[in-house]
């Protein structure tokens, strides 16, 4: 039996079918997928509650931590005007954004956004060389 496994669900829903139709014990199970006890009692839980081995209802609202004001059009606007002048201000950047976007954001968040788009002072000084 081979147990490819790509993601933790993946691995949940391995447990209800070792169990109930290969009929291993929790111990084997626990040795077989090297996983603990209580993950193997809970995945066997939801499944008979759920149907499912795992939660459903936990992943309802399955975006994390706070929403952000850049969405992806927001972003691909960032970029773009980088691209164009790579020596553009953060407060100019606000402006832009404000305008065209109708998004009022601040310094710290642009710089976190920066961040994310991998873009530092070095890059950005070495554009303005050339």
């Amino acid at each position: 039996m081979i147990l490819a496994t790509t993601g933790v669900h993946d691995l949940k829903e391995r447990i209800p079918y070792l169990y109930f139709v290969e009929h291993f014990t929790v111990k084997e199970i626990g040795q077989i997928l090297g996983v603990k006890k209580s993950l193997i009692y809970t995945s066997l839980a939801y499944y008979r509650h759920y149907g499912v081995a795992y939660n459903p209802k936990a992943f309802l609202f399955s975006q994390r931590g706070r929403q952000q004001k850049l969405d992806a059009t927001g972003i691909r606007l960032v970029k773009s005007l980088l691209a164009q002048d790579p020596c553009l201000y953060l407060d100019e950047l606000q402006e832009v954004l404000l305008i065209r976007r109708n998004v009022s954001v601040s310094v710290p968040t642009l710089l976190r956004t920066l961040r994310r788009l991998h873009f530092s002072r070095k890059n950005v000084s070495v554009k303005a060389i050339e």
